[in-house]
């Protein structure tokens, strides 16, 4: 595999995870002030509900 191709699908990946995990922590300001979610709670819930 071509060396440059691979570190653009690493930036690309990495890009790609800090905006999931941006949006995560956008939702959990929205949830806290709707609901008082326990953040902490949400990914147990996640793996849970996918199992």
């Amino acid at each position: 595999m071509d060396t440059g191709f691979l570190i653009l699908l690493i930036s690309c990946l990495s890009g790609f995870i800090y905006l999931i995990i941006g949006y995560l922590l956008a939702f959990k300001q929205k949830a806290d002030v709707l609901n008082g979610i326990d953040f902490l709670k949400l990914p147990t819930y996640l793996l849970s509900a996918n199992t």
